[in-house]
């Protein structure tokens, strides 16, 4: 198989680089190289310490998200397993490290920051081995801190900074593994040697991330395996491999499924499972990401491969060129179909993350290659052309989010009523955005009536569900999980939204059932699409909010 050296690659210098006259014989250049993993690892720690300490982020946005992650993993500690027992919608390498997290804080609501904290400290040691040794130290510590920033962030992606949430935060973890896989398949493979002429070492290990990171994927979300394949195929076709290195792919996706067994994967219901997510959605995938390019993917693909196209010109022969500018495309592409299948409503994170990884082979080569003055000046200053308005952005909405997150906790503002269980006493929701019923004062509201009439009309030991849009009162009243049924119903989502549907599938078996009284179920025209799981219950009792139904054995 050919390498990337090659295939293009820029021309070294003809004279000895003469260390003295660097950057990187400055003495802050110095203790940077020799410290540089200690620093990303006290990074790393620093984040994750952010994050346990937050615990549940104030909430502005998208409050009853939090109900997903505490029911599903409060059904596996339970006993129950994801796909097998329950309609998961994901799987069991998010439903372990949430159920481990809630666990250790007694299923309380705080629980969320340890399990964001697990899935931040995994992605950045994983960025960090990965680049370990292979690249000069400020090279590991801005992909470090990228990837710290993509997976921890307290904004939903696609929000703006203000609206914090921990909604939809396995969209960042996928993300962040996605951006793992392009850091071996493109810029380690082929990006960085050429642009540095520096060479990376042996291909096995990184071979290993790449398989264990499609695979992990798959067991997490699996909308984000195809992006994650096509960057990882692309990458091998463009830059070329070695057979050491698909060995280690091979090795590294074998180790996750097993893993992945181990915690609970169950293959046969897990096919079952990803075949009815597909069915859900209305919009075809082509529908969709002909939104997203209609929106601003196509300005942005337009924008990157100018200005990458640009650069490479005045840096890099013309092979080069055309393997820089097909792997641009590749990562938009991945990057419009990854928003479109995701419920995102903005920002394109893996479009970020390239500019990001432009810039730094642009500094790499003037500073490695060493060229005349006017190419490293023109190298720096494109550098900058193409960080600035596309990665800098994306970065700054979320290192915002995250420091007004902290701001928010640290000057006691999170004053918001606060629901009247104490596993969530110090959920803060106050309401910012969308809809009434699902942030603020009278969402609060609403829950405590739930839990109230809850009380009044079951048994401790018997199990709940919900025809609302998550379900908290199982977790927080310390019941039974009930056996089946989904975390969350969304029509469009996890249930079509016209057509029918598998009722017994989305609602399980609860032995008694709360059905919202402030709203239709789920969403406009659903109720009646629930009938049928009426039939089989009881009315025992009502509150403003809700109707509460005992099932009926007959």
């Amino acid at each position: 198989m050919t390498p990337a050296s090659d295939v293009g690659s820029i021309e070294a210098p003809t004279t000895p680089i003469d260390t003295a006259r660097t950057g990187t014989t400055h003495r802050f250049g110095r203790f940077v190289e020799r410290r540089a993993v200690l620093l990303a690892a006290v990074l790393i720690a620093a984040v994750c310490a952010v994050q346990v300490l937050l615990g549940i982020v104030p909430t502005r946005i998208y409050a009853q998200d939090l109900f997903i992650f505490m029911d599903g993993a409060w059904r596996l500690a339970s006993g129950q397993l994801p796909q097998q027992d329950f309609y998961a919608g994901f799987g069991v390498l998010l439903w372990r490290p949430l159920q481990l997290a809630f666990t250790l804080t007694g299923f309380d609501a705080s629980g969320m920051g340890i399990a964001r904290a697990l899935f931040t400290g995994v992605v950045g040691v994983w960025t960090l081995l990965l680049l370990r040794r292979r690249v000069p130290g400020w090279v590991l510590l801005v992909a470090t801190a990228a990837s710290l920033v993509l997976t921890s962030a307290a904004r939903p992606i696609g929000e703006h900074a203000d609206l914090l949430s921990n909604a939809m935060f396995y969209n960042r973890i996928g993300f962040a593994v996605v951006f793992i896989i392009l850091l071996d398949t493109m810029f380690l493979a082929g990006l960085w040697p050429a642009f540095t002429r520096t060479p990376v070492g042996d291909g096995l290990w990184r071979g290993v991330s790449t398989g264990a990171a499609v695979v992990a994927l798959a067991l997490l979300k699996v909308s984000f395996v195809i992006p994650a394949v096509l960057i990882a195929a692309a990458g091998l076709l463009i830059w070329r491999t070695s057979r050491r290195h698909l060995l280690g792919i091979a090795a590294g996706g074998v180790g996750v499924a097993l893993a992945g067994l181990a915690l609970g994967w169950r293959p046969v219901p897990w096919i079952v499972e990803m075949a009815r997510l597909s069915r859900a959605r209305s919009t075809s995938v082509l529908d969709s990401v002909a939104l997203v390019v209609a929106d601003d993917g196509l300005l942005l693909a337009f924008v990157l491969a100018l200005c990458f196209g640009l650069l490479a010109v005045v840096v890099a022969p013309r092979p080069l060129v055309l393997r820089y500018l097909a792997s641009t495309l590749v990562v938009v592409g991945a990057d419009v179909y990854a928003r479109a299948t995701n419920m995102q409503r903005g920002d394109l994170p893996l479009t970020a993350v390239w500019a990001l990884v432009g810039a730094i082979l642009l500094v790499g080569y003037a500073t490695s290659v060493r060229p005349p003055r006017a190419r490293a000046i023109a190298a720096i200053g494109a550098a900058l052309a193409v960080l600035v308005p596309v990665a800098v952005p994306y970065f700054a909405r979320d290192a915002r989010s995250t420091m007004l997150a902290a701001r928010t906790v640290v000057l006691g503002e999170a004053d918001s009523p606060r629901i009247d269980a104490p596993r969530l006493a110090g959920f803060d929701t106050a309401f910012w955005t969308g809809s009434k019923t699902e942030n603020g004062a009278l969402y609060v509201a609403i829950i405590d009536d739930g839990l109230a009439l809850a009380e009044r009309y079951s048994d401790p030991d018997e199990s709940i569900g919900s025809l609302g849009f998550s379900n908290p009162f199982s977790v927080a009243l310390g019941r039974p999980a009930a056996h089946g049924g989904a975390p969350w119903l969304h029509p469009d989502n996890n249930f079509p939204k016209d057509g029918p549907i598998d009722a017994e599938v989305l609602v399980g078996e609860p032995e008694v059932l709360l059905v919202p009284a402030y709203r239709e179920i789920a969403s406009d025209g659903d109720a009646h699409r629930f009938d049928e799981v009426l039939d089989d219950y009881d009315l025992v009792g009502s509150s403003p909010y809700w109707t509460i139904y005992r099932h009926d054995p007959r």
